[in-house]
């Protein structure tokens, strides 16, 4: 984004932090990350939406952003239909970033369940084979919480937040 770039570094790195801090805190044992509830993540992918729109408006005027989303150089009778196409692609833009941090952070935590599960299952068939299936799926449980402190919890942060600097700068200097 270049120098332009600064102006939005306070957002991204409130974002990075809020994400980080939200994923953070679902590992605590008994709680559930606010990223793993649609409305949390659906209204931080609006917030971005809002931004993208506004850095965009706020860089080129208002005329000009209106004509940057339709790519150049495209006839005259196509830009009517491509309109409507990009501005459903700004709506999937905002969807997709969405549902992604929602169920990476839900997955792990499905994951983990479905291990410690395979102790009651396994149980319920013989007892003495839950018992033996115990320290194998707690294990495995653990492996994949460290799995998600250690990789999965920053990367959606960083994910989520590259994303959102990477539309913001689609917006702000359409032509790069």
């Amino acid at each position: 984004m270049g120098e332009q770039g600064k102006k939005y570094l306070h957002y991204f790195l409130t974002l990075f932090f809020f994400i980080l801090t939200c994923n953070i805190l679902g590992l605590v044992p008994g709680a559930a990350p606010a990223t793993g509830n649609i409305a949390v993540t659906a209204t931080l992918a609006l917030c971005t939406f809002f931004l993208i729109h506004l850095a965009g408006v706020r860089e080129q005027g208002l005329s000009h952003y209106i004509k940057s989303i339709v790519p150049s150089g495209l006839p005259s009778w196509l830009v009517p239909l491509m309109f409507p196409v990009e501005l459903i692609g700004f709506l999937t833009k905002t969807f997709a970033l969405s549902i992604r941090l929602f169920m990476n952070m839900i997955a792990g935590h499905i994951v983990v369940l479905a291990f410690l599960g395979l102790i009651f299952i396994f149980g319920a068939i013989k007892p003495w084979i839950g018992f033996f299936t115990a320290p194998l799926s707690v294990a495995m449980s653990l492996f994949v919480y460290f799995l998600e402190l250690a990789i999965v919890v920053p990367l959606q942060a960083f994910i989520f937040t590259f994303l959102t600097a990477l539309f913001v700068g689609a917006a702000v200097r359409p032509e790069h």
